[in-house]
């Protein structure tokens, strides 16, 4: 949806003295809000320039390669592409976080689709933002001992792809602030200090789409150096992050209908295939697709 406002921004400044519309400017702006992008291609159908001033686009369609939405995080290809769009520009211009939603005087439909490679994944991995959630995941799935609840810090994170929409995933841990813990604990003696081995956690599961609007982990085993994750820890662990994944909770907060239309995962890349719409505010849950 941000593209899609930087789109419309991009229009009503991209007009020449002609009257023309300017793909590169609408280029220009998506580039300034990337953190960088490789390539970059837009196509902005040919509209009658008043209707451009009365907030109507036909269509918009947007191929990029090597998109960077942040440091470290790297996308090998965003394809996007709109159906008409229809906003009041007056409300447009007043701003606001929910501007564009606001200003939609019908339904905003648009597809996209998205490749991943694996090393690119991997790479993003060392992302402190990334690394940072993947954490809170990791402290939800290594048991307590003796009723506390141990701290782990990751030190390495490794994503494999598989056939079949599996993935592999293997982290290594450290235990943080090992040097506060008995150390008979760890196997040694009081007058010993405390050892701090790595751990090494392999979880491997499946993806599928469910009607469309959910991806769903399936099939989730896991080991902690090569014992194998108890059946009740992994399903609560899957059960939360699912819930997570229904894309039904963008429709109930965010005015977003949002649908999977396909999902294929390599021995190389993910490719993920979308379509989206966005609803006028005022007819929020009104109205439906299957």
């Amino acid at each position: 949806m941000e593209w899609l406002a930087i789109i419309l921004a991009a229009v009503l400044t991209g007009l020449s003295p002609a009257g023309l519309v300017l793909d590169q400017v609408v280029a220009n702006r998506i580039r300034a809000s990337l953190k960088d992008v490789e390539q970059l291609a837009v196509r902005i159908d040919n509209v009658p320039t008043t209707q451009i001033l009365g907030g109507k686009i036909d269509r918009v369609r947007i191929a990029s390669r090597g998109v960077y939405p942040i440091e470290g995080v790297r996308i090998e290809a965003i394809e996007l592409e709109t159906d008409a769009l229809d906003v009041s520009l007056q409300r447009f211009r007043k701003g606001g976080k929910d501007a564009f939603v606001e200003a939609l005087r019908q339904p905003a439909q648009l597809a996209i689709k998205l490749i991943i490679n694996e090393t690119d994944i991997n790479q993003a991995l060392e992302s402190p933002k990334i690394k940072s959630q993947l954490q809170k995941l990791v402290n939800r799935l290594v048991p307590n001992q003796d009723d506390v609840q141990l701290q782990f810090a990751l030190s390495n994170v490794h994503l494999e792809f598989l056939d079949n929409n599996r993935i592999r995933t293997e982290i290594k841990l450290q235990k943080a602030n090992p040097e506060n813990e008995d150390p008979a604990l760890q196997g040694g003696s009081s007058n010993q200090p405390a050892a701090n081995p790595a751990l090494d956690l392999v979880l491997e599961a499946g993806l599928n789409v469910i009607s469309g609007r959910t991806l769903q982990i399936t099939d989730l085993t896991g080991s902690l150096n090569g014992r194998k994750l108890s059946t009740r820890l992994l399903s609560g662990f899957v059960e939360g992050l699912n819930q997570q994944l229904d894309l039904g909770r963008l429709e109930k907060k965010e005015n977003i209908l949002a649908r999977i239309l396909q999902l294929n995962i390599t021995d190389s890349e993910i490719t993920i295939a979308t379509f989206i719409r966005v609803n006028p505010k005022e007819t929020r849950g009104a109205s439906r697709v299957p």
